[in-house]
């Protein structure tokens, strides 16, 4: 029962306020910022929205003096902070941060939302951390990724490798956010494709009802981009196997019903922390999680103009940002790693999955190119007889190697490359040596033989 009562032992103790109660803090805090926008920056009406690139610069551009549209978008934040700090007094959870257990499946992204309120003038001053034990909390801090990007408080993992499993915590100041446990489920996943409603089935997996006021539903994350624009794409999303206590509950603390309590937004399917009798049960073990593919067509975004303006309005300088131009008056935005590149070598006649081995850090189903080839999944499934087609995740599955898949693959996030991976088909040398040395070996006993037959 170890695992049952682990998590209950770090849930009241890691995510509560060191100095007061949460609730206390909460209160103080949505009390001071009644209307603190207004009396700060008056009734500004609402402008255009800044990259957050634009408010993070330590320069002359970050203090707003008569500017109303940045005035509007700064009061804009204070207001979002006060709503977020209603919020989380409404969802405390007995004085605590409802915390979390999160299943992601090798190579998707996972995105863990800070449970703290963040202040627009201490947003710096967020820090993650990570703890590789979830067993034995040893926090330290996270160390930057490349595949890693940090948004309004929301750390996105792109490309996630069972390496990053484990727990994660956001932390400001003295205040300390909810646990969030992160699962990394290896291949091969036990996953089903399923459509939307306004497509042809197959539909998602109806909520089951278990015993004391448990249920096994599917708990869906956002939609992905859309693959194009202009044109129509696809677009995906993940939804996991999840247990979730959604009614009074009797049992004892034996049972394993507390570990409810602690996870309001319930335990995935897979998760070793999932009491044995609820993984047994026949509606959870028949249930798998879910891929929902969908088609989706967006219009293509128009061009990010920068303007720096003198204090009479005039223009001094233009930067065309969607082009990739930027003004020494910006900050660059996140710049992706560079493309990853891959060599795979394969027998032939095995079975081989190619997966993209870099991201582009953008939520996004890749597109395949095979040499300077587009790969359309359809045509590729159709023209090998179902030997070579791309699966849910985006992967190459190739059921039986042949010397023509020798080449170099390709994936894309729209125009930008993510990786590179060169298949290289071979065949074991061993059976037709074997054959030589056979074939040999014959060759010299029957000379031996001729030559140690009697002559006449």
């Amino acid at each position: 029962m170890r695992s049952l009562i682990f998590p209950l032992s770090i849930i009241f103790t890691s995510t509560s306020i060191l100095h007061g109660t949460l609730i206390d803090e909460l209160e103080t805090t949505v009390a001071n910022l009644r209307n603190k926008s207004q009396i700060l920056y008056g009734n500004t009406s609402a402008g255009r929205t800044f990259n957050q690139w634009d408010l993070e610069l330590q320069d002359r551009l970050e203090y707003p003096g008569a500017d109303k549209q940045k005035l509007s978008q700064i009061s804009q934040l204070w207001l979002e902070y006060y709503e977020c700090c209603v919020k989380v007094l409404k969802n405390l959870v007995e004085d605590q941060m409802p915390n979390e257990i999160i299943l992601v499946l090798e190579g998707a992204m996972a995105t863990l939302t800070c449970s703290l309120c963040l202040p627009p003038d201490h947003r710096d001053q967020l820090q993650w951390m990570y703890s590789p034990t979830v067993e034995d909390l040893s926090f330290s801090a996270l160390e930057e990724s490349p595949r890693s990007v940090l948004r309004g408080g929301d750390l996105s993992m792109f490309h996630v490798r069972k390496e990053l499993a484990g727990a994660y915590q956001c932390r400001l100041g003295q205040s300390a956010g909810a646990v969030q446990i992160l699962h990394v489920a290896n291949p091969p996943f036990n996953y089903t494709v399923v459509k939307p409603y306004t497509a042809t089935g197959p539909y998602v997996a109806a909520s089951a009802s278990l015993s004391h006021g448990l249920q096994v539903e599917t708990a869906w994350g956002e939609w992905s981009e859309c693959s194009r624009c202009d044109q129509v794409g696809r677009r995906r999303r993940y939804g996991i196997c999840t247990v979730k206590l959604t009614g009074m509950s009797n049992a004892s603390d034996t049972e394993g019903m507390d570990i409810f309590r602690s996870f309001p937004k319930g335990i995935p399917c897979e998760s070793e922390y999932l009491p044995e009798h609820i993984k047994r049960n026949v509606s959870t073990l028949g249930r798998t999680n879910e891929i929902m593919i969908g088609l989706c067509k967006v219009p293509c975004k128009e061009n990010v103009i920068f303007e720096a303006r003198s204090d009479s309005g005039r223009v001094l300088e233009r930067a065309n940002n969607s082009a990739g131009e930027y003004s020494l008056l910006q900050r660059l935005p996140p710049q992706p790693p560079l493309p990853n590149n891959d060599i795979v070598f394969v027998k032939l006649s095995e079975s081989l999955t190619i997966k993209c081995p870099g991201t582009t850090l953008r939520d996004m189903p890749l597109t395949w190119r095979v040499g300077t080839k587009e790969v359309i999944p359809l045509s590729l499934d159709h023209e090998s007889n179902g030997r070579v087609y791309v699966d849910a995740m985006d992967s190459i599955v190739i059921t039986a190697v042949q010397y023509s898949d020798a080449d170099l693959y390709s994936c894309w996030t729209g125009p930008d490359l993510a990786g590179r991976v060169k298949v290289c088909v071979w065949r074991p040398l061993w059976p037709w040596f074997r054959r030589i040395v056979m074939f040999a070996i014959a060759l010299i006993l029957i000379v031996i033989c001729n030559a140690m037959a009697p002559r006449e």
